[in-house]
């Protein structure tokens, strides 16, 4: 069989369609990325959460008390033990009690995850390092 001519304004109306879908096809990428991005700002950045760890050396039960706006988490830590928290990555208003001390730190900065060392009471200070905050006890004379 001999292949059918198609009219000439054939070529012409198929390059508009395909231009067209073209169209369409460019608009709903752009309304799906519109959406993609207001879903990314409907979770701001601090609704992650990072770990705080709190170890406690000691022989009776620490406490960290942490404030910051709209956050507050109150901790207990048995003796000889590891605890391990999820808490929201913020500046708090820190108060640590071991060993019969109260220690306030009035901006403690928990951007990543985060360890919290009480020793040994009287134990002989460390410093700290990095993520970590070692408590210190007054010396005892």
């Amino acid at each position: 069989m001999a292949d059918q001519a198609h009219p000439v304004g054939f070529s012409k109306l198929f390059f508009q369609e395909v231009r067209k879908m073209k169209k369409k096809t460019t608009i709903a990428l752009l309304l799906l990325c519109i959406a993609s991005l207001s879903l990314v700002a409907a979770f701001p950045e601090s609704s992650y959460l990072i770990r705080l760890t709190v170890r406690n050396n000691t022989q009776q039960n620490v406490y960290v008390k942490m404030e910051a706006p709209s956050t507050f988490y109150y901790l207990t830590i048995k003796p000889a033990r590891t605890s391990t928290f999820t808490i929201k990555p913020k500046v708090y208003k820190t108060t640590l009690w071991g060993c019969g001390t109260k220690q306030t730190i009035r901006q403690l900065s928990v951007k990543t995850n985060y360890r919290i060392i009480f020793p040994i009471c009287n134990a002989r200070p460390r410093a700290s390092e990095g993520n970590v905050l070692r408590v210190r006890y007054p010396t005892v004379k």
